[in-house]
């Protein structure tokens, strides 16, 4: 019995002895992947826990649907003003139409910006004079409108319109960068203040532009937060994206060089069918937001925190196809003051506004 004991105390030994050995070669394991202290290994990437949403999106070249999953877009727990991009990406959208705009001077709307203060401006597309219209809503649905001229400003083609931002002040861009020919050596940007409650008239500052790679059709244009302008291409399927630098008043004036050529950041996929054509675009004030517009289509894109703009437009997966537009016909689409809904205007005559919005926190 003693030596049954005595042998049983020695497997025992052992037994401990091994565990001891695995230890010590897990600590040595795990010392040589992530290095010492003052080590030249580099160290280990560490990524927070996010939560995820399941996202319908545009498959590439089906303008279907795929299910993906990504950063869950809700203010407070993903990147900051998502709550656009959740409820296209769940289809709690909402919409309300105004009453007609019955002003004989709105024709063929091309393109639309929300200001501060949310009053909707919106131009007319070849044809017209160089003037913008600016739309403000009662509580009756009824639309006011207030005509401006644009001095110094020439209506070739008006597309397209972008604003940008800063504490100080807001300014408005008029895209004349329309080419269905894909003739023009150069198209023009136009920069204005946003005109004042009752003002007639305002005064523009152009700039010209040439593309690196030849005339291109742009019906498509958004300003980034540091006041850049974005160019998106109208191409069936596609779109290239160009860049026109930060710009600074007087630009293209006395002494100054002639156009600007603009930087080509790449190329993404915008759908197929009555979806493949880009017609407008804008993107939040902060930049993580880009709304995109074809006839047919309007698609709500989140910019990733740290991610190129090309990078999340080229990825799908940040994507997700929101209430499609109303209009029989219609190019304009703009993200309101507080980027939680856009705003959609088709052409022809007493056109209506479109308000579509997610829901209240």
């Amino acid at each position: 019995m003693a030596d049954d004991h005595e042998a049983q105390g020695r497997r025992w030994a052992v037994t401990v002895l091994l565990l001891c050995l695995v230890v010590l070669m897990a600590a040595a394991v795990v010392t040589v992947r992530f290095g010492l202290a003052g080590d030249d290994t580099d160290p280990p990437v560490v990524r927070a826990p996010s939560s995820s949403v399941t996202r319908r999106s545009a498959s590439p070249g089906s303008g279907g649907f795929e299910e993906s999953t990504s950063i869950d877009p809700t203010p407070g727990r993903g990147d900051p003003g998502r709550a656009l991009l959740s409820a296209a990406c769940d289809g709690t959208l909402t919409s309300s139409r105004s009453a007609p705009v019955a002003d004989a001077g709105l024709v063929e709307v091309s393109g639309v910006v929300v200001d501060g203060q949310g009053v909707r401006w919106v131009i007319n597309d070849s044809g017209d004079s160089a003037r913008l219209f600016g739309l403000r809503t009662g509580d009756d649905g009824r639309v006011a409108v207030q005509e401006v001229a644009v001095t110094g400003a020439e209506n070739l083609d008006w597309e397209d319109m972008a604003i940008h931002r800063s504490p100080s002040s807001e300014e408005i861009w008029l895209a004349d960068t329309g080419d269905n020919q894909a003739s023009r050596a150069t198209v023009s940007l136009y920069r204005i203040a946003v005109p004042e409650a009752g003002a007639a008239e305002v005064a523009a500052t152009r700039t010209e532009v040439a593309y690196p790679d030849g005339p291109h059709d742009v019906e498509a244009v958004a300003a980034t937060p540091d006041g850049a302008v974005l160019l998106f291409t109208k191409e069936p399927g596609r779109s290239r994206l160009y860049r026109v630098p930060v710009t600074v008043p007087g630009v293209n004036g006395p002494g100054l060089p002639g156009p600007i050529t603009v930087e080509l950041l790449g190329e993404f996929p915008v759908g197929d069918g009555e979806s493949s054509l880009l017609t407008g675009a804008d993107m939040s004030a902060r930049g993580d937001l880009v709304v995109l517009r074809t006839y047919g289509s309007v698609f709500v894109v989140g910019v990733p925190e740290g991610s190129a703009v090309i990078e999340a437009l080229a990825d799908e997966s940040n994507r997700c196809r929101a209430l499609p537009p109303v209009e029989l016909q219609g190019e304009a689409i703009a993200l309101t003051e507080d980027a939680r809904g856009y705003v959609t205007v088709g052409e022809g005559k007493s056109p209506r506004l479109t308000t579509v919005l997610a829901p209240a926190p």
